[in-house]
């Protein structure tokens, strides 16, 4: 699921704000190019969003499905990255 978002949460989000919570940071996941995947530091939220900034402006973005969506799991999330313990 990718859909795109308005203006107003563009905005937001430029301001470092997740539009759906208000929560201000956002988790770096992983990228490719210009394409940056971001996600809502607020743990009861967790939005994520496909941004590609450039020159320190919002040229674009979508919101990409929530890993509790069936979302991916990115490599810099805990569970990825560390072994389960025993």
């Amino acid at each position: 699921m990718m859909d795109e978002i308005t203006d107003a949460q563009a905005a937001r989000i430029m301001r470092g704000h997740c539009p759906d919570c208000g929560h201000r940071g956002f988790c770096i996941g992983p990228q490719g190019g210009l394409s940056l995947n971001i996600e809502c530091g607020n743990s009861d939220c967790r939005a994520r969003f496909n941004a590609t900034f450039y020159s320190g402006r919002l040229m674009f973005a979508e919101r990409i499905e929530r890993r509790s969506e069936g979302g991916a799991l990115w490599p810099s999330e805990p569970e990825a990255s560390c072994p389960a313990p025993n």
